[in-house]
């Protein structure tokens, strides 16, 4: 009895500690800032205390996430601002940027650009949106 109970608790521990990672730190519906990739990410972050002022998601020719890029934003104002995607692909900026945006994604060797950029990347870069799929590097 004693090993069915202790196989019970350490099922029960991994089961809790994973649905916690998954929850707290890039689950359906969980928080930080590997969640949710390829969302739009200003529906949520557009105001308040967690407001970015744009904000994003890369991914792989292979559909896969694009960590370790660097993002640059140039705003409306001549700002220029910069961030590293992340495990997930996601990118954010929390300064106060305007748009529209100059945008350039780059691993050191290739550059990828564009001009005039709203600021929730994933509203326009995704199925059904006014770039029609998702950010992809290269």
């Amino acid at each position: 009895m004693g090993r069915v109970a202790a196989a019970f608790s350490v099922v029960a521990v991994t089961a809790v500690v994973l649905l916690g990672l998954g929850c707290g730190d890039g689950g359906e519906g969980g928080s930080g800032p590997t969640m949710r990739p390829g969302e739009d990410c200003l529906a949520c972050h557009g105001g308040g205390e967690a407001a970015f002022s744009a904000a994003g998601t890369v991914f792989g020719a292979d559909g896969t996430a694009a960590p370790g890029l660097t993002v640059t934003l140039v705003d409306s104002l001549a700002t220029q601002a910069s961030a590293t995607t992340n495990s997930a692909g996601n990118f954010f900026f929390e300064e106060s940027l305007t748009p529209p945006f100059q945008v350039a994604i780059t691993d050191g060797t290739t550059t990828v650009s564009m001009p005039d950029a709203a600021a929730a990347c994933n509203s326009c870069h995704r199925a059904g949106g006014a770039a029609q799929a998702a950010i992809v590097f290269p």
